[in-house]
């Protein structure tokens, strides 16, 4: 949905638009940190953080965490940023 309106922004150039992406994209990656942050500790409390599956989980999990990280603080900065053209 976010990918969906950042498109037709492109097209609008909209700076309510843009704002109110920003705003649920710092909503959507927050709401994805947090999930990933308690299935990681899920799997870390299941496995006893030793064996293959805890350290596959520990590779995946941290891509994930790192994307979503880079991805709220650029969404960060959309919303915080200076708009001045």
């Amino acid at each position: 949905g976010v990918v969906g309106a950042s498109v037709l922004n492109f097209f609008f150039m909209s700076d309510t638009l843009a704002y109110a992406i920003s705003i649920i994209g710092v909503l959507v990656f927050g709401g994805v940190m947090v999930f990933q942050t308690q299935q990681l500790k899920a799997i870390y409390y299941e496995t006893g953080g030793v064996g293959e599956m805890a350290d596959r989980a520990a590779v995946g999990g941290a891509y994930v965490l790192y994307v979503a990280f880079i991805n709220m603080f650029l969404f960060l900065l959309r919303l915080f940023g200076n708009r001045q053209e």
